[in-house]
């Protein structure tokens, strides 16, 4: 079994991982043998944490992380406004 290992973007958010029950986020990502029938507390631990690695993922791609539009605008020089332009939706204005 291939272990998994966490990408070197997402070490700066090791320790915002929550419901690992004392695990390594790397333990519970590795592990293909745990369920609900055979233990119910340890699936549900893998299930919270591959759900924030999804989360996290697909942020790293869509430039969404505090981080990567940090790296973004010291590289370009944009404002934070022009930074996350394009990647956010714009205000909805309200009708007076």
């Amino acid at each position: 079994m291939a272990k998994w290992t966490m990408p070197e973007w997402m070490e700066p958010y090791r320790d915002l991982f929550c419901n690992t029950g004392g695990n390594s986020v790397e333990e519970l990502m590795s592990d293909k043998s745990a369920n609900v029938a055979n233990n119910a507390v340890r699936a549900a631990l893998i299930v919270a944490v591959r759900s924030q690695v999804g989360l996290l993922t697909g942020m790293h791609e869509r430039g969404l992380l505090a981080r990567d539009l940090a790296a973004d605008r010291k590289r370009t020089g944009q404002t934070w406004g022009e930074a996350c332009a394009g990647v956010l939706p714009p205000k909805r204005r309200r009708k007076p």
